[in-house]
């Protein structure tokens, strides 16, 4: 017999009338439930036998059984992992994109005055009352120009191997919220001047808002794929204080997976 086909006995930790009952949120029937948690069906079924999934219910028309996504969490299983490859995906590509900003920083152009002729030049149209701060930065940078300037091809490299490799996460995502929103407020001159037939607001800002759309995104993931983070997490548990987001949604941030006989690794 097919395991898909109704399960209809076998399921004493139901309620007899979740027929009547379906709780709101992303349902799945058994063989979705199976195929997106990664296990066999045959293993559903014995989650949903042992009244692992309360909020489980038959449909009125069929009878096919669903399974809640917040049940299927909740027991340790995860049924979003292709949303989390997803999310890893994105992670790793900007950290490829930011890895080739960074290789160009390392070019001699750069640090033998680029990086302060671009804060020297971003002072050009600035509003009178917004000169005295690229005054100040373009002071401070001439003391030592080629210093800034490996300075900041080192920060960009960090951040992009911190991102592909997905390692301190969500100390990473903040750090280059900072960095990239310092590098639009000085060398990018707030993405201005703001005069006639400006065009954008200089990129600087837009990384930040991806940075911070990583971390929001992170959040929905128990645990990151393709990222050295849950290997260290394992061997030295405190490191989730800078790996993990610090907000979690429901079902995430447990870093286990749970097995069919009720233990987790």
């Amino acid at each position: 017999m097919d395991q898909s086909a109704d399960h209809s006995k076998g399921t004493e930790g139901m309620n007899p009338e979740a027929v009547h009952d379906q709780p709101p949120g992303i349902a799945l029937t058994l063989a979705e439930a199976a195929d997106a948690c990664g296990v066999g069906r045959g293993a559903i079924h014995r989650w949903l036998d042992g009244g692992a999934f309360p909020d489980a219910y038959r449909e009125q028309t069929g009878g096919t059984w669903r399974i809640t996504v917040v049940d299927l969490e909740a027991a340790g299983l995860r049924p979003r992992r292709h949303l989390y490859r997803r999310v890893a995906v994105a992670r790793i590509a900007f950290g490829v994109l930011f890895g080739i900003d960074a290789a160009l920083k390392w070019l001699p152009s750069f640090s033998r005055g680029g990086f302060l002729d671009q804060v020297s030049g971003a002072a050009q149209g600035q509003p009178g009352w917004l000169r005295p701060w690229f005054h100040f930065w373009t002071r401070v940078l001439s003391s030592d120009p080629r210093l800034f300037a490996y300075t900041t091809a080192v920060a960009e490299t960090l951040i992009a191997l911190a991102l592909v490799f997905g390692v301190a996460r969500s100390v990473t995502y903040f750090a280059a919220v900072l960095f990239t929103l310092a590098i639009w407020a000085i060398p990018e001159g707030f993405g201005g001047p703001y005069t006639h037939g400006a065009t954008d607001i200089g990129p600087g800002i837009i990384y930040a808002v991806v940075f911070l759309a990583l971390y929001q995104l992170d959040t929905l993931a128990d645990e990151s794929p393709w990222s050295l983070d849950p290997v260290i997490e394992r061997r030295f548990p405190r490191w989730r204080v800078v790996s993990e987001p610090w907000f979690r949604v429901r079902g995430g941030g447990t870093g286990t997976v749970a097995r069919v006989d009720g233990t987790t690794s």
